[in-house]
């Protein structure tokens, strides 16, 4: 199986450069794992191993059965268009069952032939992650000050903060992401922010907050570098939005970390997010695609 997940990150390498940075190897304590939690299916012809798909155990969430498989829990070594859709129905036929039932199925971003086949299956592309290494220059062009913020200061000016936050959090509850996101609340966010792990960059104009953007010590490996740092929760004040203010934030991210020997940058969006989807995926180039189907047993 190993070997099969090799096949399609090496498949990967040729549209994003930067998950050079993974190794194949690195993911046998992976899968040796997900095969211990059980919902593992392998077809195979004689002693050949032709797919996988591995579900794990899966968790409860509002009364759903969930299930991931994540990017390196399938892989076929030909004809994965044909052969992981099979593996997929024999799965679903024990793991449906008598309650509502969430399938998040990952896969590699170009992956083309497979995305078309899940799709087949009634799946949609939901959430994508994209990654950049630190040496790709942003351009300097800022209309504004940038600079990170030490927990002092967070804590001092956390009102102005929480009302950029807010301003996210009603985007993403609009059409047409209509995220309810009940995780967001002051509480989480704050915790977060002041968590040793997260650092915080601010844009100001005039000693006024216009901007903020995040970064944590939250590594993908191994699809990223071991060392690399996850960013988000960009905000830009309405009326200063497309004057380059979220670039500027982007861009200290991207220096600061470069100077302290970080290699990567890797983000997590949803796909209806327009101006997620068209900011970041300017700068990073998406890797994965998670996508959904949720079944209700008749």
């Amino acid at each position: 199986m190993a070997s099969l997940e090799a096949n399609l990150l090496e498949q990967e390498y040729r549209h994003v450069p930067a998950l050079r940075a993974a190794q194949a190897e690195a993911f046998l304590p992976l899968l040796e794992e997900r095969l211990s939690e059980g919902n593992a299916w392998v077809a195979q012809f004689d002693d050949t191993v032709l797919g996988y798909l591995m579900a794990g155990e899966g968790w409860v969430e509002d009364g759903v059965q969930c299930y991931h498989v994540p990017v390196w829990g399938s892989g076929s070594a030909e004809a994965k268009d044909k052969i992981l859709p099979k593996i997929f129905a024999h799965a679903a036929e024990t793991l449906v069952t008598c309650r509502p039932v969430r399938f998040e199925w990952d896969l590699y971003a170009h992956d083309d032939p497979l995305i078309r086949a899940v799709s087949r299956l009634q799946f949609g592309i939901q959430y994508e992650e994209a990654l950049r290494d630190t040496a790709e220059e942003i351009p300097d062009d800022s209309p504004v000050s940038v600079r990170e913020w030490g927990k002092a200061e967070l804590a001092s000016r956390w009102g102005e903060v929480w009302a950029l936050l807010s301003l996210l959090i009603r985007h993403l509850q609009k059409s047409p992401v209509f995220y309810p996101g009940k995780e967001f609340t002051e509480e989480v966010y704050r915790a977060f922010l002041l968590d040793p792990d997260t650092r915080l960059f601010a844009a100001e104009q005039d000693g006024v907050l216009c901007g903020i953007i995040e970064a944590n010590r939250e590594s993908r490996a191994p699809l990223t570098a071991a060392d690399a740092w996850d960013v988000g929760e960009a905000c830009v004040l309405p009326a200063l939005r497309r004057q380059g203010i979220a670039r500027a934030l982007l861009r200290a991210v991207n220096e600061t970390l470069r100077q302290e020997d970080v290699s990567q940058l890797w983000v997590g969006h949803g796909t209806a997010n327009f101006s997620a989807c068209g900011f970041w995926n300017r700068y990073f180039t998406p890797y994965l695609v998670t996508m959904l189907r949720q079944i209700q047993p008749i």
